[in-house]
């Protein structure tokens, strides 16, 4: 199938999203956070009385909504991104584009670096944190206004690159990207050094 063949805004990948980790990341919380919470106020109030329970509460609940919007943003990233479309000889994933008679080559990449929350019982894998994980990359030809192909500095033809990227997405899902975008994109895939030589 080539670039031009695609009908408009046909979906040709669909992220598999985990509904279990994200609801059990919420579960975690509440249990090993929220639970405790209450206990430590019972506590507070029993032995300090109101005081102490007010100050264990605005020390608890503000670190409480540091958690809370931790697991939010996790939970955020393992839903975003969720389709690429083929749409009027574009792949479409959120608000990229890429314009498919453009493409000279694409690569993609993976890694499981961990930029995100390390706390394995609240938050699950701590080596899929909230880096990106997934990525695959266009080189895309460049023209000018005239129409003609640009000039880099060095003389090369000029080209920009237009990144596709997933957080918390293991590498065999980027696999499935690549097998669906393979039969739409003429270029060739190379290694990530490649990319922009």
């Amino acid at each position: 199938m080539t670039a031009q063949s695609g009908q408009p805004n046909r979906v040709i990948w669909e992220r598999e999203i985990d509904t279990d980790a994200i609801s059990g990341r919420w579960r975690k919380l509440g249990l090993y956070y929220a639970l405790p919470t209450v206990v430590a106020l019972i506590v507070a109030l029993v032995l300090g009385g109101v005081g102490a329970m007010l100050g264990v509460l605005i020390l608890l609940g503000l670190f409480g909504v540091l958690l809370v919007a931790l697991v939010f943003f996790k939970n955020l990233n393992a839903r975003a991104n969720r389709t690429i479309a083929l749409n009027d000889g574009h792949l479409v994933l959120g608000q990229r584009r890429v314009d498919l008679a453009r493409v000279e080559a694409w690569a993609s990449n993976a890694s499981a670096e961990d930029w995100g929350v390390t706390d394995a019982a609240l938050f699950g894998n701590p080596m899929a944190g909230n880096a990106i994980t997934a990525q695959v990359f266009f080189r895309l030809a460049q023209y000018d206004d005239s129409g003609q192909r640009g000039v880099r500095i060095d003389g090369g033809p000029a080209f920009e690159v237009v990144e596709f990227a997933w957080a918390e997405m293991p590498p065999d899902q980027l696999q499935r990207v690549c097998a669906a975008l393979a039969p739409h994109v003429a270029a060739p895939q190379v290694r990530i050094d490649q990319l922009r030589a």
